[in-house]
């Protein structure tokens, strides 16, 4: 059996990463579908260039709209998105075939991509989610959310499921100007979402979601007290049990580290611990900060690395930074026991 699969894209003057974004997936996928809105650049010719068929359309800041058009263009049976700033890495169609196969009813699987970026410091890091981003063709599979938007089913009989997919995303390494450009459109947009995002249980959820970006975005951007401020409004709604409150815990903690707020690290961060004690981040982050206030115990910080590699990596369980439960906490460790040693 060798299910027909759709690659689909969006892109808008992604000339820089298209072509190597086409070389990962060309010889896997039956097609491949990209909608361009807008491009003044080679976008367009570097896409039909390998093969794709570009759907031309309007931007109209909504990113589900766009993404929607790919999906309905697309001819085969499984639907593979994928960004322009992305590159496959891993066997594609092992992962789908096994899937067509195993699954009789309608179904959205995650893929792990990575994100290679550089923290406060300039040190390269890694971070490592999970990501709906394979699905069987059906009329109920469709993306919503105008920014940051996800496959959504509305028939209520899909089962998500993981896919031993990687994907490696290059659209953290842009030059700072073009950072800048990015998070000024994600700000934009994101207030435009959040002030719609109103009237059901399931747009507020999708709100709160929303604010957690737009802290995100403050962020990348530098500013990180407008950042504490919308974290804030997210951690007082987000549910208990949403899959990226984890994530947003470890955000809000950085973000005070940051701001010198010493005395609301504790708490926040002990009850993170006490919610999610299998969460290498959380270890690696008090460990860190223990040293970045100077706080005189170097018995702990050594104690939290080593929980650290203890845990291991949760890359299946929680959004993370590759190295929280191997490389950088063991590489710490060393650093913190050659300290020790040589202190008299």
């Amino acid at each position: 059996m060798n299910p027909g699969i759709s690659a689909c894209l969006i892109a808008r003057n992604e000339a820089t990463h298209l072509e190597r974004c086409l070389l990962s997936i060309r010889e896997t996928v039956d097609e491949m579908v990209l909608v361009d809105t807008g491009s003044i650049d080679h976008t367009i010719a570097i896409a039909r260039k390998f093969g794709a068929r570009v759907i031309e359309m309007p931007w109209s800041d909504d990113f589900s709209v766009a993404r929607n058009a790919g999906l309905r263009k697309a001819q085969h049976e499984v639907l593979f998105i994928i960004d322009a700033d992305e590159e496959l890495v891993t066997p594609l169609r092992p992962a789908v075939t096994h899937l067509v196969q195993s699954e009789h009813r309608p179904w959205i699987a995650r893929v792990l991509i990575r994100s290679p970026f550089r923290d406060a410091r300039g040190s390269e890091r890694v971070a490592v989610s999970h990501v709906s981003r394979l699905c069987s063709r059906d009329s109920s599979i469709a993306f919503r959310g105008a920014i940051h938007e996800q496959l959504q089913d509305t028939s209520g009989l899909a089962v998500r499921v993981a896919a031993p997919i990687e994907l490696l995303h290059h659209g953290y390494n842009l030059a700072p100007a073009k950072m800048q450009e990015k998070q000024a459109r994600n700000v934009e947009l994101l207030q435009h979402a959040i002030e719609a995002a109103t009237g059901t249980p399931e747009s507020e959820a999708y709100r709160t979601y929303l604010v957690y970006q737009l802290g995100k975005a403050h962020m990348a951007a530098g500013r990180a007290e407008e950042a504490r401020i919308a974290y804030a409004h997210a951690l007082a709604g987000v549910a208990a049990d949403a899959t990226y409150r984890p994530e947003l815990l470890i955000a809000m903690l950085y973000t005070l580290k940051e701001l010198g707020l010493q005395d609301e690290v504790w708490p926040l961060l002990l009850s993170g611990l006490q919610q999610y004690p299998d969460f290498p981040d959380l270890h690696f982050f008090m460990a860190v900060a223990l040293a970045h206030f100077k706080v005189p115990d170097l018995s702990l910080i050594e104690r939290c690395y080593q929980t650290c590699l203890n845990i291991g990596e949760k890359h299946d369980k929680y959004p993370s930074v590759e190295g929280t439960g191997s490389y950088l906490a063991q590489a710490n460790l060393d650093l913190l026991h050659s300290l020790l040693s040589a202190t008299p």
